[in-house]
């Protein structure tokens, strides 16, 4: 039943393409990319766009949202259905676009030129951002103000109007911090996002005019109401300023928001290498996991019977037979015959089953769930359209990818799915967002230990709830400023840092290069599946080619903790696909280190709880 709702449902839209009355005239009359109006490479973008209904009759249609980089466009179109718009009514349109090169965008509404416009990402950002300010920040993520019809004067930061904020986190990418002076009169559904938001990493500031007058949260938003000046919320970080937001400066900013860049720049060490194509690297690991086992003997067989029959066969049987047709009937039939048993025998090297890899990164988000950002390898041997959906909150879709125009289209959310052509024996990436009924448990921090650079010395960490920890951990890493730890089981449920490495070192070292000529039947499955952890590790630490390691080191006053597991289920598709899915998930947390020195581990306090021997 789902499903053929779900048919009606694009169906439906499908025809509604063509507006209902000539007469109504749809105008775009405001359109912002991303939290500043600058879109951000490797990622789904917010693209919000207000459309007024100026005709003299209602409008109902659809509106269709593509990436129009090639005459013919790219990747796959995004649908919103069944709009239905009153004479002089306007609609918020929002979406999720991914985002992987200066691309151009184009929403239509109709197959008029006067029902369409042209969204220009790249002179977008630029006509919005001041000339002062191009250059440094251009590739830093976005510093807000959420702009409310009670905020007062501004800040030195680009402003975010707050009806404009997602109603899910899913797909939330390029937003480092918000900074605000008043509640937002959000929608239930913003007010869920907006905390995911925080619980995924968001860094939330605060203002008011005195320590005193502190701004009070109802609702979901309750957990902002602790009575600290710092506190974490997952993931995330909540500041209290007692001071009116208008004092927020650009040096105020820079100093106490961006302070991740206030850190020395270190130059590379590894001046032979290069990040190129992250997510298609992480791509290409998962489409070599399914890879032939031919009957290689067997092919060779038919290939040469094949010729055989051909010359001398074909040729003898026409210096014995006079009528011509006959000839050329055995032709058609020779091939006929061996166009059928290469396709058995090519197809049974594929197995005859069609696969699902996958390869996800996991953020916490609010009341136990994650905020995830998944790469799969879709695999089958049956050619036809497929309905791909998972079981996720806000899910938006793409194909990761802006080089060629896919035959398919995704809904926007709510619904959010997608529905795809895929050829017989043959594959096709999907790249979604969501947010996952699942989460790992959080860890604590046992002991710290750091030297008088403030680089880390000793690092031991425990496992909040056991009974949500991964049954299938692969591998545990953390990261502190620009060094990454191995981090090992210790006794009862703790994890203790290892020697750390360079974390450029770490990254330079895998090899980035994919021969495209290669099958990959030496490695395993598991080979190739721990071969998309670096680039999935590559990815949150957005570090997307060589200088973007010179914005490294990492925050000093937290650590970035990665578990890379096995995928539960809660990962997996549905719709159209098969049972047989497999795949692996890059769980990250962020804990904040204390000022001082820690150490609450079982063995210090037995040394404190010790009498003297006095």
């Amino acid at each position: 039943m789902p499903e053929l709702r779900t048919r009606w449902l694009i169906l439906l839209a499908l025809l509604s393409v063509w507006p209902a009355s000539l007469s109504a005239q749809i105008v775009v009359t405001d359109k912002q990319w991303g939290w500043d109006n600058k879109p951000r490479l490797n990622g789904f973008n917010l693209l919000n766009i207000k459309v007024l209904n100026s005709g003299n009759d209602p409008w109902k249609g659809s509106f269709r949202m593509q990436n129009d980089s090639m005459p013919l466009g790219v990747d796959i179109p995004i649908l919103e259905p069944n709009m239905y718009i009153e004479p002089g009514g306007s609609r918020l349109l929002q979406f999720l676009v991914f985002v992987d090169s200066n691309c151009e965008f184009e929403l239509s509404w109709g197959l008029g030129k006067d029902q369409r416009e042209v969204l220009g990402a790249t002179a977008d950002a630029v006509a919005a951002v001041p000339e002062d300010q191009q250059g440094n920040d251009r590739d830093r993520q976005a510093v807000v103000q959420l702009r409310g019809y009670r905020t007062g004067s501004g800040a030195s930061c680009p402003s975010f109007p707050e009806e404009y904020f997602p109603t899910s986190a899913a797909g939330i990418y390029g937003l480092q911090a918000i900074l605000l002076d008043h509640v937002p009169e959000f929608q239930p559904a913003q007010e869920k996002a907006f905390l995911d938001w925080i619980y995924s990493g968001g860094e939330l500031h605060l203002f008011s005019t005195s320590a005193t007058d502190v701004l009070q949260f109802g609702g979901i938003l309750s957990e902002l109401n602790q009575p600290l000046d710092e506190f974490a919320i997952g993931s995330g970080w909540v500041v209290r300023h007692a001071m009116p937001l208008a004092k927020a400066t650009r040096n105020f900013i820079s100093e106490e928001v961006r302070h991740h860049t206030t850190g020395p720049k270190r130059e590379s060490q590894h001046q032979d290498w290069n990040i190129s194509g992250v997510l298609h690297r992480l791509q290409g690991s998962l489409k070599r996991i399914t890879k032939p086992n031919h009957n290689w003997l067997a092919i060779y067989l038919l290939a040469f019977a094949y010729l055989l029959l051909l010359f001398p066969g074909c040729w003898l049987i026409g210096r014995k037979v006079s009528d011509y047709r006959i000839t050329f009937g055995v032709i058609l039939g020779v091939v006929v015959l061996f166009s059928l048993s290469f396709d058995l025998v090519g197809r049974r090297g594929y197995g005859e089953v069609t696969s699902v890899n996958f390869t996800a990164i996991a953020r916490p988000a609010s009341n136990g769930r994650s905020s995830v950002l998944q790469m799969s390898n879709v695999f089958v041997t049956a050619g036809g359209t497929y309905e791909i959906s998972h079981p996720v909150e806000g899910a938006v879709y793409s194909t990761g990818q802006t080089s060629e125009r896919v035959r398919g289209l995704a809904l926007n959310r709510p619904v959010g799915m997608m529905r795809v052509d895929i050829p017989a024996f043959s594959d096709r990436s999907v790249l979604h967002a969501g947010i996952v009924p699942y989460s790992i448990s959080s860890v604590s921090i046992v002991k710290a230990v750091r030297n008088s650079s403030g680089d880390l010395q000793e690092l031991e960490l425990h496992i909040d709830d056991p009974s949500r920890w991964p049954a299938e951990v692969l591998e545990m890493q953390v990261v502190h400023r620009d060094r990454i730890w191995n981090l090992a089981s210790g006794t009862g449920q703790t994890l203790k840092a290892t020697t750390p490495e360079d974390i450029e070192r770490v990254i330079s070292d895998f090899n980035w290069y994919l021969n495209p000529w290669s099958t990959g039947e030496d490695e395993t499955a598991d080979e190739w599946f721990r071969q998309t952890r670096i680039p999935a590790l590559a990815y949150d630490l957005q570090v997307f080619e060589n200088r973007d390691l010179q914005n490294f080191p990492f925050p000093d006053d937290r650590i970035r903790v990665y578990v890379f597991a096995e995928a539960p289920p809660e990962f997996m598709a549905t719709g159209s696909l098969s049972a047989q899915q497999q795949g692996r998930v890059l769980f990250v947390q962020e804990v904040h280190l204390p000022e001082i020195e820690t150490d609450l581990s079982p063995a210090k306090a037995s040394e404190k709880t010790e009498p003297s021997g006095d």
